[in-house]
């Protein structure tokens, strides 16, 4: 998901915010208010929740569909960890989609706000039905990007299995699709998840800061020098 401003939330329940994230220091504020996160710290948050897609029987999925730009570096990082996890050497391939959040009104056009492509899977380049999919991003902040890319996800798998029933295939099996996200702010949502789509976080963060990624930063070394800030 890129640097967007997302809409007002609507009302949901505190308690189905996030899934019970690994247990890692939070990050916490800079002099400016904004939370900047470090290498280190987001690299030892992914490692950490190994322990929970363990046991729910996510270490092994079939791909990691990373949503540009900022679920580029975590995937990266959770190929490593689950490929160290498993011990059979193998490891996830790393599919690439594209989605924005905006609010066209910040940018001088027209109030546009919604969920757009910017990148999708080419059709027939990837066959989605069956396999386990599991989708990272950096931060679930209102949900209404994740909320989409399932969405589109769950219709895509539909078109395909159907394609295969009309050219007399058999059927590829159950697809199983879940979300990972670096950070779960503990803000109400906008959008929901469908009850069978299970969501691992690595880091929870309180109310709604302005997360800053070393990613996105010009100057890395004065990035680090305002996280190192928001631990005095």
């Amino acid at each position: 998901m890129g640097l967007l401003v997302e809409p007002p939330a609507a009302s949901v329940p505190t308690a189905a915010l996030c899934s019970a994230p690994a247990a890692t220091p939070k990050p916490a504020a800079a002099q400016d208010g904004r939370v900047y996160v470090v290498y280190d710290e987001l690299h030892k948050a992914i490692a950490n929740s190994l322990a929970q897609l363990q046991k729910a029987g996510w270490d092994a999925p079939d791909y990691l569909l990373a949503i540009s730009g900022g679920g580029l570096i975590p995937a990266r990082i959770l190929r490593s960890v689950l490929r160290r996890g498993t011990k059979q050497g193998g490891c996830a391939a790393i599919k690439v989609i594209g989605l924005e959040l905006y609010n066209d009104e910040l940018d001088g056009r027209p109030s546009d706000a919604g969920v757009r492509r910017t990148q999708w899977l080419e059709p027939g380049s990837t066959s989605l039905a069956g396999r386990h999919i599991l989708v990272v991003d950096e931060v679930d902040d209102s949900r209404a990007t994740l909320e989409y890319a399932v969405r589109e996800l769950k219709a895509d798998v539909a078109a395909e299995e159907a394609a295969a029933a009309a050219a007399g295939l058999p059927p590829p099996g159950p697809t199983h699709l879940g979300v990972f996200m670096l950070h779960c702010k503990q803000r109400e949502k906008v959008g929901r998840l469908p009850e069978d789509v299970p969501q691992f976080v690595a880091q929870e963060v309180e109310g709604n800061p302005w997360l800053v990624y070393p990613w996105d930063a010009p100057d890395i070394e004065e990035h680090n020098q305002l996280a190192s800030q928001g631990r005095q």
